[in-house]
């Protein structure tokens, strides 16, 4: 198990949100080369050829209740999947 912390700076306290956020993508992004390095190191020192887990590469998180909206000819929001033309 691994404990990652970070410290802040400044007087203005961050959002809950903005903090979970940071935690989710950074902390595993952080900590992946250490856990690549464990198993690596694990599976070798047990007599088994090393076994190297991939490197990560996160994508942008797409929320799911985020819904585009389009202007309709009267200005107001269309949030269907098919806007009429």
């Amino acid at each position: 198990m691994y404990r990652v912390l970070y410290g802040l700076k400044g007087d203005d306290p961050p959002d809950d949100n903005d903090l979970r956020h940071f935690a989710d993508a950074n902390g595993r992004y952080h900590t992946w080369p250490f856990v690549r390095e464990t198993v690596v190191s694990l599976t070798g020192k047990m007599g088994y050829r090393p076994y190297v887990l991939p490197a990560l590469s996160f994508s942008p998180k797409v929320e799911e209740d985020d819904t585009e909206t389009v202007p309709d000819a009267e200005g107001e929001a269309d949030t269907s999947d098919t806007a009429e033309t």
